[in-house]
């Protein structure tokens, strides 16, 4: 722009879609209503209640994408706003006299000052295995109680008598064949089979983002000798992490008054950062949900 100002700035865009599976043979995490759960929505409700001294715990289930609402074709909402715009200015001053010849000199201080938007990558394997590998999509299945007959008695209902044994009594366990069709929505537990650790992406699922920024002054003092200071700032939005649903509210209250303990329904057991947690009181799924918001 001048000899002593100079300009610098431009934009990126990129677009990453979703893959998808081109039978649809991918995993939603939804509620009773057949909607996706977001995480977002689900946690604020579930802190409403907590601090209302009540508990929110909704009934969620599996579907596959085609199957969830009107039908969807994508296991999350494609992201379109990937704009990186970047700008930077250097600015060196000639003044020769007065204060401002003193602290600047002539054409011996640059200013310098910088900004740019920066966008992540997207981990494959979240975005490829974790829809592929939902209830439903892999499903296991038990035998509680295994007799020598290869019946499941369920709970104590064998002894050491009558106890299948594997490698004593065969190499084969008396499992049972797991269904080729399955309700859609699929809610785990009770009498249909556990759905284990499962997991889901939330429907905002994006790429991270960093809002940079750095401001500088060198100064020549000498022939010799250069003095710089400079500032870099770094925000960071939109990062990746695993979040527990069924982990217990901290900000659970009783009668309107914070409470030592917490005061859920059921017994837990849980463990950070993974979720590896899951109510005793009632057989039910675990969730995992893939968030992106923070």
């Amino acid at each position: 722009m001048k000899p002593s100002f100079t300009l610098t700035y431009g934009i990126a865009y990129a677009l990453e879609m979703p893959p998808y599976e081109l039978n649809g043979k991918q995993v939603e995490l939804v509620d009773s209503s057949d909607n996706q759960v977001s995480f977002k929505s689900y946690i604020t409700q579930r802190e409403t209640a907590a601090l209302n001294g009540s508990n929110y715990d909704p009934t969620l289930g599996y579907a596959l994408v085609r199957n969830v609402g009107s039908g969807l074709k994508y296991p999350y909402n494609p992201f379109y706003g990937q704009f990186s715009p970047r700008a930077s200015i250097a600015w060196n001053p000639a003044r020769n006299s007065g204060i401002l010849g003193s602290l600047f000199g002539d054409r011996k201080t640059v200013i310098r000052a910088g900004y740019g938007r920066i966008y992540g990558r997207i981990n494959g394997v979240n975005q490829v295995l974790v829809p592929l590998l939902g209830p439903g999509m892999l499903q296991a299945v038990t035998c509680q109680g295994p007799n020598l007959q290869g019946q499941c008695l369920g709970t104590a209902q064998v002894t050491p008598a009558n106890a299948f044994r594997i490698g004593i009594d065969g190499n084969v366990a008396p499992l049972p064949v797991a269904s080729t069709t399955l309700a859609q929505p699929y809610y785990p537990g009770g009498t249909n089979p556990n759905a284990g650790d499962a997991t889901a992406l939330d429907p905002n699922y994006r790429p991270n983002r960093t809002d940079n920024g750095t401001v500088s002054v060198q100064r020549q003092l000498s022939g010799r000798m250069t003095m710089e200071a400079g500032y870099i700032g770094r925000i960071s939005r939109d990062d990746f992490m695993e979040i527990n649903l069924d982990a217990v509210p901290y900000m659970t209250t009783l009668g309107g008054r914070p409470s030592r303990r917490p005061t859920p329904s059921c017994t837990w057991r849980c463990a950070e950062p993974r979720i590896l947690a899951q109510p005793r009181c009632r057989r039910r799924p675990r969730h995992r949900l893939s968030s992106k918001r923070l």
